[in-house]
């Protein structure tokens, strides 16, 4: 089969604010494409993506990118760069610890803190004096932060380095070219963010050795006595646990903010009838999910599609294209809460690397539509802006106001 070639740049501002022309350009080159620019192979299918995720022995997420990985990381084994058989005992001392924390426990939490946010005068006074509220940094980020916070058992008053220490590590997996100028600045200050939370990381893990607390690092740390996780693994899954519980969920709602302040019939609908938002947040992960990209390594000589692809070659499964694929989704462009098959999505991954927290992540999404909603159901959208990342897609600022 003739290889077909694209030359595409994932992290022009353009496209990362709409994926949806370059997903459908991938989608007509072929079922697995060569993207020149960055010497790795694209999967938009359904059907496709499937496959790489659900073969891991050769399509491999422990082979991926190990030289990239942040320093904080020091060559640990985790549940995001783990393959069988190493990552089955990973995920469930993290899982095991998540259920401990029960999801009746955790929405008691995420209710609280939604609560006060929005009481917040940061975000209330503005638009109650009918200005502007700015939302990713009055409600957005918080949110998540706080909630993984508590449930890691960190101080609360450490948020504001917390978040940025997140901010600069999940910076690092952008799908941007490698060895330019703006890749070098973020890979530094991403290297001197974990340096500081591996520090910051390390004290707390030693505070719980010495106090017995009721929280995650507390389970980690049982498995570590137990000798499941070793002290470099126990460090790597803290870092993972607080990336990926603040930067993941921190973009979903606010893409979810957005979408729902330009689509003010399905937001009078939600409003009208508030059992219809879980099966919302689902379209929204089919619609506009965070994550676009899973990056693997391929380990063997395969053909995929058709196509033979040599061992060692890059294969990048589109989350986002894969979504919008027409023959596993009708109509796949529309935005349409009432779909059936909304939650057929891969948003969170598939197989044994679906995201852990996914079913928090879906609990704090759905609670912070709700109750934002319920706060303010006619809400006008302002300015807003994407980041300048690809790999999971965010918005800098969403700025709105209410009765104007």
């Amino acid at each position: 089969m003739i290889t077909q070639e694209v030359d595409i740049n994932f992290d022009l501002p353009e496209i990362v604010t709409d994926p949806v022309p370059t997903y459908d350009l991938i989608r007509s080159a072929g079922r697995v494409v060569l993207n020149k620019r960055l010497g790795v192979w694209m999967v938009p299918g359904y059907e496709d993506v499937l496959t790489v995720l659900h073969t891991p022995a050769i399509f491999s997420n422990a082979a991926y990118g190990m030289g990239e990985l942040p320093p904080i990381l020091d060559g640990a084994e985790i549940m995001i760069n783990a393959d069988p058989p190493k990552h089955q005992p990973l995920r469930k001392v993290a899982l095991n610890a998540f259920v401990r924390r029960s999801l009746r426990k955790m929405e008691d939490t995420i209710q609280q803190v939604v609560t006060d946010l929005l009481d917040d005068p940061a975000l209330a006074d503005p638009l109650a004096g009918g200005g502007e509220a700015e939302l990713v940094n009055a409600y957005c980020r918080p949110l998540p932060a706080q909630v993984i916070a508590r449930l890691l058992g960190v101080p609360l008053s450490d948020l504001p380095d917390f978040v940025r220490w997140s901010d600069d590590l999940s910076a690092l997996m952008d799908s941007g070219q490698r060895g330019t100028p703006e890749h070098q600045l973020r890979w530094q200050r991403g290297a001197d963010s974990g340096v500081e939370m591996k520090a910051y990381l390390t004290d707390q893990i030693n505070r719980h050795r010495r106090e017995e607390h009721d929280d995650l690092i507390n389970d980690l740390l049982v498995a570590n006595e137990n000798g499941i996780l070793d002290d470099k693994e126990l460090l790597a899954t803290c870092v993972l646990l607080m990336i990926a519980g603040n930067e993941t969920t921190t973009k979903l709602i606010g893409t979810s903010l957005r979408l729902l302040g330009s689509n003010p019939d399905v937001r009078r609908s939600l409003v009208e009838d508030p059992s219809l938002m879980a099966n919302a947040v689902e379209e929204i992960l089919r619609y506009e999910g965070v994550t676009t990209i899973v990056p693997r390594n391929l380990t063997q000589d395969t053909t995929l599609a058709g196509v033979d692809l040599p061992a060692g070659s890059i294969v990048m499964a589109l989350l986002g294209a894969a979504n919008r694929d027409p023959e596993a989704f009708e109509d796949p462009n529309r935005f349409d809460i009432s779909r059936h098959t909304s939650n057929r999505h891969v948003a969170f991954g598939h197989g044994i690397h679906l995201c852990l927290g996914n079913q928090l992540a879906r609990m704090e999404a759905r609670l912070a539509l709700s109750a934002f909603l319920n706060r303010y159901p006619d809400y006008d959208l302002g300015d807003w802006q994407y980041r300048g990342v690809f790999l999971t897609r965010g918005l800098e600022y969403l700025k709105i106001s209410v009765g104007r």
